[in-house]
């Protein structure tokens, strides 16, 4: 089972042996985290951010996936990882308020004020 499988079916287990056997996540980090954060695989992200993958790998991929899912778990996940909430412009924030996701717009607007008196 590759990388991508394991989160795609949210198949923690084998994600989980797949990280303990060393698999190299850097070639396929965004996109792994990026995926997880699409099939609201909460653990699978977890797991892939204790692994060592950057949350702001492609271009804040991740979050934006999160804002586009409107799931505030993961994107806090990604927050705490160190995410830069204001990539790409606030892509994520656009994204969010284009679709309408009223909790991420609330988790994000409240996060970047914490941004910007840090």
């Amino acid at each position: 089972m590759t990388l991508m499988q394991a989160v795609g079916l949210g198949d923690n287990e084998a994600l989980r042996i797949l990280l303990l056997q060393g698999i190299d996540i850097t070639a396929q980090d965004y996109l792994a985290l990026t995926y997880a954060g699409q099939c609201n695989q909460e653990t699978a992200v977890r797991l892939l951010l204790i692994a060592g993958s950057d949350p702001n790998s492609g271009c804040g991929s991740p979050l934006v996936s999160a804002a586009d899912s409107g799931n505030v778990r993961i994107a806090e996940l990604l927050w705490r990882a160190g995410v830069d909430i204001h990539n790409m412009d606030d892509l994520a924030l656009k994204r969010a308020t284009m679709a309408g996701k009223t909790e991420f717009i609330e988790w994000f607007n409240s996060k970047s004020i914490k941004t910007l008196s840090m």
